[in-house]
This record gives structure tokens, sequence and C-alpha cells, in this order.
């Protein structure tokens, strides 16, 4: 008999700890002050430990954006901090179901306001999840083109070959044609040069080819081709097709250009610019 009534003693109360903290002499403020701070540690304690979990898994996901990783973190814990404070307001006898109609009022005004934040975020939550650009690669998106230097929430960063920096709403990006050059090991370039009508077809494209074996970054496979691809009104332009290593391709492209000078200039092939030739007719009489 003794041992069931001291049992009865120690049995937790049926309103839960605070009613224990009453049970023990604490009047009811305080008692509801302490089961909320120790809601609150035991709060916190878990987060710890959940967060460690997360920590560990997003490690195992090494294919997953580091931005992405650092998204999912802050969202965790933000809505760990939510159900800890929401529990605690409960345990103070707060009325936790107005909290979260105000809480939603907020959210829901703030979405309005933060309409176009909140979709560039979405946006970029889309493109670090499909990936369709990743940093170090060089691309074109719209009429902008350059290496991707970074790929935030909100915003991508841009660095184009003459070395500005653009910064793109991931908006943006997300509903544009991309075109990605850095996705393959090599790329092609077709470059254009004009001859004169008379120079002989066989001797510029043996030129144009030339240059292109001079150039160590063109690759061999697939071949250099040059053929002819338009005529104009001054001149013939050829064309050569080129691949090179997508590292190389910028560098490979401007000596080109000033190999196939050299070339043209030794073989005696002219380069032409636009003119117009004029024919002066004499009558029957000897005359112009």
């Amino acid at each position: 008999m003794e041992e069931t009534a001291a049992a009865e003693e120690i049995r937790i109360p049926a309103d839960g700890i605070t009613g224990l903290f009453e049970k023990l002499g604490i009047n009811h403020f305080f008692s509801s002050l302490i089961a909320a701070l120790f809601v609150l540690v035991i709060g916190m304690v878990l987060m710890k430990i959940l967060n460690r979990l997360l920590d560990r898994a997003l490690k195992k996901a090494v294919r997953m954006d580091e931005t992405l990783k650092r998204f999912f973190r802050m969202a965790v814990k933000i809505v760990l901090w939510m159900v800890v404070l929401l529990t605690a307001a409960g345990v103070l006898g707060i009325p936790v179901t107005s909290v979260v109609a105000v809480v939603a009022i907020v959210g829901t005004a703030l979405s309005l306001s933060l309409q176009t934040l909140l979709t560039n975020l979405f946006s970029g939550i889309t493109l670090l999840f499909t990936r369709p650009i990743r940093v170090d690669e060089y691309v074109e998106i719209g009429e902008r083109g350059g290496t991707v230097r970074s790929i935030g929430l909100f915003y991508t960063t841009l660095l184009t070959p003459n070395g500005q920096v653009v910064t793109l709403p991931n908006t943006d990006v997300a509903n544009t044609a991309i075109v990605n050059y850095g996705r393959e090991p090599k790329r092609r370039a077709q470059l254009r040069y004009s001859a004169s009508y008379a120079d002989d077809t066989e001797a510029v494209c043996a030129a144009i080819l030339a240059a292109a074996g001079r150039e160590p970054s063109v690759l061999g496979d697939p071949a250099p081709e040059a053929f002819i691809d338009s005529y104009k009104d001054s001149a013939i332009e050829y064309c050569v097709n080129l691949w090179f290593p997508v590292d190389a391709y910028w560098g490979g492209v401007h000596r080109m250009n000033a190999l196939v000078r050299e070339e043209f200039a030794s073989r005696g092939i002219h380069m032409t610019y636009g003119h117009l030739n004029v024919h002066i007719l004499e009558d029957a009489r000897g005359k112009a």
C-alpha cells in the first residue's frame, strides 16, 4: 500500500508538466513559465540532433549544389523553430490557433509585397534542382553570353568575355532559352573569310586549312573543312568549320584570324573589301 501511495504522488497530472509544477507548490504563472522554458530546452536539443542528421544526409548528396544545401538547412531551421515556439506558446496558455492565423495573414501580406523576390527565389530553386547551367560553364542566356560565376537563390551572375559582370534575375534565366557551351568537352567554330573572285578556290581553301594546321588548339577529329559559303558583291566568302576544346575556344579563334591573314599574304591571296568597279565605255567616235 505504501508503494502504491508513493507512485500516486509522483504521477504526472493530466494537464501535463504545468500541473506537475503546480502540484509541487509552484503557482500557475511560474509553473507555466518553467514548463515553457523546459519545452524550449528540449526543443533546442532535438533541433541540434535533427540538424546534425540533416548535415550528414546533405554531405552524402554530392551532386546537390551548395547553395541549395544552405537553403535546405535554413528552411529546416525555420520550421523547427516555429514548431518549438508554438509549442512553448501553447504551454504558456497563448492561443496557438490565433498565433497561426496572425502568422498566416502576415505571410500573405509579405508574399504579395515581395512577389517578384519570391518568384526569383522559386526560379533559383528550380535552377539548382534541374541544373541547366553550372558554375564555370560558358552559356548564352537570351542576348547575354558569359561564364557562369555564381547561381544564387535570387540572381545568377555571368562574366562576359570582355570582363563585364552581368547579374540576371533567376526568373529571366528560368524563362529564357539557354545555350550551354560548357556541357560538352569541345566546341565548333564557324569562321568566314573573304577572297577576291580572281583567286583560285582551291588555293584559298588550302591557305585556310594551312592556317588551321598551324593552330595547336584546333582538334583533328572532326577534321577542319573549308568551302565556299556565298558569293558577295565584291568577294567570295569562304567558311571553315573548326573544333576546339571548350577552354581554348576564344584564344584559338583569335589566333586563327591572324594566321589566315598571314597565309593569304604569303600565298598572294587578296582579302578584299567592299568596292565598286566603274567601266567607261566609248562610243563609235572614240569618245567617252
